[in-house]
């Protein structure tokens, strides 16, 4: 049993507590170190910042043959290294004078001139009035470059290039192709007899990701809502719309073939009815290198009301600290009682440890355990038994869930024996199916310690722990945690239990910056 007295609670947040290194105020790494956002040098806590400026520009009204980047040619189906080298392009039979002819060089490299190389698909797509495709004609460049399409049908026409060939990743793009203009050039009418020249610098692209979730309920938004877009920085100081995303239901959102470029954001933007979230919302700005994969989450804000007496960061701290514990919004009267927490000389970690302790975050989480584990509702007394219980230092979250891991009830409903437990807690707390020798290994202990001492080799296993940590990383700060974050945490966390790490990582200048992109006044 992990008791998070005040003791233990100074090694993390420190604060009102008599022991004050601060871990809550001091904060080494913001992930979210975005230039505009400051720390007040009188409360620790960062200051509110405006928006990124954002141009409201209409995309280009694109054919639905031309997605955002290329889509994989079908003659890359065929593996690069058994790729078929490519014959002179030109050296064919003279094409029908009724037959169009597109030939070109295609080099690739982040500069020009590049460097010519076999084995770039260069793909025709063709298109009818309505922008529907016709037909796609594959062809692949020979050793200096060089491709050719003969025998075309008189059309429209959109080219694109693929190559997969560097270890370092695959590329696409279209023909003309920037960052700022990443759809290229518009569709090519091409009349009988004509002939075209298409010359082609393939770049190294890179692959944008991230999650988009509301501020408030951290889930993703519906879509006809909001839209998404990649953004680029001009010289106006704007960020103007290149590519409009989409967005999976949890919120993940991935384009790859992105060309880099210095300076990159993506915004959401507001177009339902619904005016509790801000209109324009963003992720932090970022650059993109040639292979560079990077993941930049965008939170629509969800709009609050200024507290007088209380300035924006501390409100909406307080706010992402009533949604994260309690799941509700807060009255204005509570935003000024904790303010004045903050005005007698509370820190972070002081404030964030009084929600995990509150009655009613408790309560959540005892309902949240009868649920989870046993699949119903608390009884009263049992419920009332275990608040108390909490509320007198005796047990904390993590002896309620293992308790009722251990519990008959628990044990009766996996089938009664001591193989179909194990086999559970496997599947329960581990996410995998336990091997013969597991289920003969543990049954075996079952025996001489009982289930309560099993359950504990698990609960506080590094594989456990780590998972725990991993999903407070997602629910506070909205990322996965880095490896050294991850082993500070579990190296804790047997000290500090399920209430340390909530505090820790909730009362931390890191969570309060990420507040203040979840909402704002």
């Amino acid at each position: 049993m992990k008791l998070f007295t005040a003791a233990v609670a100074a090694l993390v947040v420190g604060s009102v507590f008599v022991a004050t290194p601060s871990f809550a105020e001091g904060s080494a790494s913001v992930a979210r170190s975005s230039a505009a956002l400051q720390v007040s040098a009188t409360t620790g806590l960062p200051v509110a910042t405006d928006a990124l400026p954002f141009a409201a520009d209409e995309l280009p009204a694109l054919d639905p043959a031309h997605p955002a980047t290329p889509p994989k040619p079908a003659a890359a189906a065929v593996p690069f290294a058994e790729r078929p080298a490519a014959a002179d392009p030109l050296a064919a039979a003279a094409a029908p004078p009724a037959a169009v002819t597109v030939s070109g060089t295609v080099t690739v490299g982040s500069n020009q001139p590049g460097t010519a190389v076999a084995g770039v698909i260069a793909t025709a797509t063709q298109v009818d009035a309505d922008g529907t495709t016709v037909a796609t004609t594959d062809t692949t460049s020979t050793a200096t470059g060089a491709f050719a399409f003969t025998g075309l049908p008189a059309g429209s026409y959109y080219f694109s290039f693929y190559y997969d060939g560097d270890p370092a990743g695959a590329t696409a793009m279209w023909w003309g192709a920037t960052a700022t203009k990443p759809f290229g050039n518009a569709a090519v009418a091409l009349a009988a007899g004509q002939k075209l020249t298409v010359d082609q610098l393939l770049q190294p692209t890179g692959t944008v990701g991230g999650r988009l979730s509301t501020g408030d309920r951290q889930t993703a938004p519906d879509s006809a809502e909001v839209q998404l877009f990649l953004a680029t920085r001009l010289d106006d100081d704007k960020y103007h719309p290149v590519i409009r995303l989409g967005w999976a239901d949890d919120g993940q959102y991935l384009i790859d073939f992105v060309l880099p470029y210095s300076d990159y954001a993506v915004f959401a933007i507001r177009v339902g009815a619904d005016t509790s979230y801000a209109e324009i919302s963003s992720s932090d700005a970022f650059s993109l290198g040639p292979n560079e994969t990077t993941r930049h989450d965008t939170i629509v804000s969800k709009l609050i009301a200024s507290v007088s007496g209380v300035n924006d960061a501390t409100n909406a701290f307080v706010n992402a600290l009533y949604w994260d514990f309690l799941t509700r919004s807060p009255a204005p009267e509570d935003i000024t009682f904790w303010n004045r927490q903050f005005a007698g000389g509370a820190g972070l970690g002081a404030v964030s440890t009084g929600f995990v302790t509150s009655d009613e975050y408790r309560l959540i989480r005892i309902d949240a355990a009868y649920s989870k584990i046993l699949g119903r509702g608390p009884d009263a007394g049992g419920r009332a038994d275990w608040l108390r219980w909490m509320q007198q230092g005796l047990i904390t979250t993590d002896d309620i869930e293992t308790s009722f891991y251990a519990s008959q009830e628990y044990f009766d409903q996996r089938g009664g024996t001591n193989t179909s437990f194990v086999k559970a807690i496997y599947t329960t707390l581990l996410h995998r199916d336990a091997s013969s020798a597991d289920v003969t290994f543990w049954t075996k202990l079952i025996v001489q310690h009982g289930r309560a001492w099993v359950i504990a080799q698990f609960w506080d296993s590094t594989e456990t722990i780590s998972e725990r940590v991993s999903l407070m990383y997602a629910a506070y700060l909205g990322r996965t945690p880095d490896p050294a974050g991850l082993a500070n945490w579990v190296g804790t966390a047997l000290q500090l239990g399920d209430s340390g790490l909530r505090s820790g990582l909730s009362g931390n200048a890191e969570y309060v910056g990420r507040a203040q992109y979840r909402f704002g006044v």
